[in-house]
Formats: structure tokens, C-alpha cells, sequence
């Protein structure tokens, strides 16, 4: 369900769900189980993670509103209305709350990857792993701050609560198609309210701070891969950093991630039943093991106060729905206790581990300006291509000029090389320090060559406009 989060009185909360194991571990199960469970019988978890967050801001409103009152009281004859218009501005607070479910399946992505850049290539793990960073970033930020390669994620499914009771839509395949109905309801419930009221100023108003009010939204991303890695898990959790409590945004990002220990043999035997496009291999499975760094609690704080262990089998029948709810208690209780931990230093323990990871950090340097100079011959070509108009385009430009007085080419030619400048050394530079991890030599960078380099050349349009 998509809702403008613009509206400073709109409060969203987004909780990171991440998976961490083996194929076939039983991730997806359990995500399907959970998201039936929250649909069939437990809204009212996710729901009471919205209003545990509101207590606080709650308290805020109606300390403020309750000075006013006083104030009110001391100024006019009013007394009666006023507190009745807040009464209904506290009783209305909550009324309408929206419930978003992300299931992302990283496998499903995977291939839509494929698709988009035309080949099977295992090395579109990589964006496809940046890709699932950067949409959750545009959801979580509600911007287009990020480059993705595929259309926007929907939610798989989205629950609507107000007065009249709840609507329910889902996403197939990401497409969500009831969002303009339920935004339309929405609207005309607003409508009605002022329409009911326009005999008193002062109704008008407090009906107006109930429709900023109206709408509480939670996300809830569960992030459905092996996550072997401590770093594609950490890049996760660093998002908290960017968003929780923010007191003007009103947004709150948290974190919390399950890990599923690791049974090769398990693993294998039910791999090799599942009969999906693209299954893994048992020499795969083998590798990922060997390579698989489990949550180190004793080393990572973080890890330690945001890990839940799933110690216990699943049957893959009606039988698992009572283990799913007890989960489900405990990610609550981790969301709703989640607490912000910085990430200390690493500790090492021998030197030729300092070595090793010294050698990654000079790795990443030399791959960085290596892109850093085929992308400046890039741009260097695009420039050239900005200032050499068909020749008729250039002598009458050339004629337009000498009439006008206006900046000649040279001009344009050191702007569009400033700009260049710019775009190297800060643009392109971030997003290859943000995917350091996926980005290990130029052809990693492919898939976003054109979008980053159309972004050049905007901006190069962009300032010969100007």
C-alpha cells in the first residue's frame, strides 16, 4: 500500500526481518507460515508494535493539547467544544493503520536479474544483492535516492484498518492493485469528515489534524536468502543508524534476524527434492558452508542483542503453525526491545589476520580507481559528444553567440568538467564504498553502468541549461 510519508504527522515504523542459513533450511517455509499466521490470526502483533510506538508522542500530543485547553479555558466560553474536539483528536489517533508485508525472495530476484541483463551468470548475485539494499533504502527513505534495476517492490500482502473494518490486498508477482481503491477510500472518509462539519471553525480544524493523524504505517521487510556473510547482514542492521527515532520524520527502522544452524546433510536432502528453477547444487551447498560465518555473539554486539536462534525442525505441516506463533512472540519481543548497538573495532587475534584484511582494504582501493578511470573515459566522451553539435547546429550556434555575447563553448567545456569532477570523485565513488562487498572489479559495476552514466549526462544537460 503506498502512502505518501511526507506528512510530518504521519509515523512510520519499518522492521528488518533478515534469515540467515543454508538452502533449504526451511526459510521460505517459515516465511509463508509466518505471513499466513499475521494474516489468519495476528494482525494485532504488528498492530501493537504501532501503538507501543506511539505512547511516547501520544503523551507528547496530549500534554500539548491539554495546555491549550487550559489556555482556552482562561481566554473564551468555549471550554465545552474545545475539549471535545480533542477528545475525538485522542480517540481518533490510531484509527487508521496500514500493514505492509515484503516478502523478498531473493532467489525470485535473482532471476529477474538474469532476465534483465540477458545471461544465468552466478556473479548477478551481486546486484541482485545490491538491488534488494537500495529498494529497501527508497521504501524505508520514501525516495528515489538509489538506482535500482527493477520496478519499485509492493508489498506481498498490505492490511487496512479503519472504522469500518479491514481490507485486505496482495501482491502477485508485485503488483499490488488495490492501493488507488484504498487510497480512494481513504479520501472520501476524510471528505466526509470535513463535509459533516463545516458549521464550526473549530471542527474543521481538529478534523483536519485527524486526517494528518489517520494514518500509522508499519513495514515489515522479511529478507528471505542465506545471508552467509557477517557483512551483508551488518549492511542491514547499519540502516537503523540512518532512520530510528528520528523525532522530525517520525520514521523508525529495526532490526532483529533469525539464524537457522547450519545441517549440510539436512540441507542437501531436501534441496535435492525441491523441484525449482535454478536450484543449487550439493557442491554449492558445500562451498557456502565452508564459507559461512554463523552470528558471533561473543565478538559482535550487535549480533548479540538482535539474534534469534531457530533450534528446532520443521514437520512442513499444520503442526508447525504453534512453533511458528511462539516465534513470532520473540521477534516481537525483539522488535519492541530493539536498542541500537555501535559496532566496535575488530579485534584480531593474530597478525596474519590484520594482514589479510589489510590486503581486502588495498584490494578495494585499487578496484575503486580502476573503475574510477574507465568511467572517467566515459564521461570524457559524453562531454565531447555535449560540445560537438552536427556542424550546421555549429555555425549557427557560433553566429547566435558572437550576436549575444553569450558564454562561449570554452566556458561550457570547464563547467562539464567540474561536473565531472564531482561525479567521480563523490557520485561514483559512494556507490562503489556502499557496494564494496558485491563491487571486486569493473565488470561488477556493468549492470549500472548506463543508469549511472545517463545520470552524468543529465546533469550535464543540466548545467549547459543553466
Amino acid at each position: 500500500m503506498n502512502i505518501d510519508n511526507s506528512n510530518k504527522n504521519i509515523q512510520t515504523i519499518n522492521l528488518l526481518l533478515n534469515l540467515i542459513g543454508l538452502p533449504a533450511c526451511g526459510k521460505t517455509y517459515f516465511s509463508n507460515k509466518l505471513i499466513e499466521l499475521i494474516k489468519n490470526d495476528d494482525q494485532d502483533s504488528l498492530k501493537e508494535l504501532i501503538n507501543i510506538n506511539n505512547n511516547n508522542n501520544n503523551n507528547n500530543n496530549n500534554n500539548n493539547n491539554n495546555n491549550n485547553n487550559n489556555n482556552n479555558n482562561n481566554n473564551n466560553n468555549n471550554n465545552n467544544n474545545n475539549n471535545n474536539n480533542n477528545n475525538n483528536n485522542n480517540n481518533n489517533n490510531n484509527n487508521n493503520k496500514i500493514i505492509n508485508i515484503y516478502h523478498i525472495e531473493y532467489d525470485k530476484i535473482f532471476l529477474n536479474i538474469n532476465e534483465l541483463l540477458n545471461n544465468n551468470s552466478t556473479e548477478n548475485w551481486k546486484p541482485t544483492r545490491v538491488e534488494v539494499f537500495n529498494q529497501i533504502y527508497n521504501i524505508v527513505k520514501n525516495s528515489d535516492e538509489k538506482i535500482i534495476l527493477l520496478n519499485q517492490f509492493k508489498p506481498t500482502k498490505s492490511y487496512y484498518y479503519q472504522k469500518t473494518g479491514l481490507e485486505i490486498s496482495e501482491s502477485i508477482n508485485g503488483n499490488n492493485n488495490n492501493n488507488n481503491n484504498n487510497n480512494n477510500n481513504n479520501n472520501n472518509n476524510n471528505n466526509n469528515n470535513n463535509n459533516n462539519n463545516n458549521n464550526n471553525n473549530n471542527n474543521n480544524n481538529n478534523n483536519n489534524n485527524n486526517n494528518n493523524n489517520n494514518n500509522n504505517i508499519l513495514n515489515l521487510f522479511i529478507l528471505d536468502d542465506n545471508m552467509y556473510y557477517k557483512s551483508m547482514r551488518y549492511k542491514f542492521y547499519q540502516l537503523t543508524y540512518g532512520f530510528s527515532f528520528n523525532k522530525d520524520l517520525q520514521e523508525d527502522i529495526r532490526y532483529c534476524q533469525i539464524y537457522f544452524p547450519n545441517d549440510i546433510k539436512k540441507s542437501k536432502e531436501i534441496n535435492n527434492k525441491r523441484q525449482i528453477k535454478n536450484n543449487v547444487n550439493d557442491e554449492r551447498i558445500e562451498k557456502m558452508n565452508e564459507l559461512f560465518e554463523q552470528p558471533n555473539l561473543d565478538r559482535n554486539n550487535w549480533e548479540k542483542e538482535n539474534t534469534l536462534f531457530f533450534n528446532n525442525g520443521f514437520n512442513f505441516n499444520d503442526s508447525d503453525n504453534n512453533l511458528v506463533k511462539l516465534i513470532l512472540k520473540d521477534i516481537k519481543y525483539k522488535f519492541n526491545n530493539f536498542k541500537k548497538v555501535n559496532y566496535t573495532q575488530q579485534h584480531y587475534d593474530n597478525q596474519e589476520l590484520f594482514q589479510f584484511d589489510q590486503k581486502k582494504e588495498n584490494d578495494k582501493i585499487i578496484t575503486k580507481n580502476s573503475i574510477i578511470h574507465q568511467f572517467d573515459l566515459h564521461c570524457r566522451k559524453i562531454i565531447g559528444e555535449l560540445m560537438k553539435p552536427s556542424l550546421t547546429q555549429n555555425y549557427h550556434q557560433y553566429q547566435h553567440h558572437q550576436q549575444h555575447q553569450q558564454q562561449p563553448y570554452s566556458n561550457y567545456s570547464k563547467l562539464l568538467s567540474q561536473h565531472k569532477q564531482h561525479f567521480l570523485k563523490v557520485t561514483l565513488t559512494q556507490f562503489i564504498q556502499e557496494n564494496s562487498e558485491y563491487i571486486q572489479n569493473y565488470s561488477d559495476i556493468i549492470p549500472y553502468k548506463e543508469q549511472l552514466l545517463n545520470n552524468f549526462k543529465n546533469g550535464c544537460l543540466d548545467k549547459i541549461i543553466k
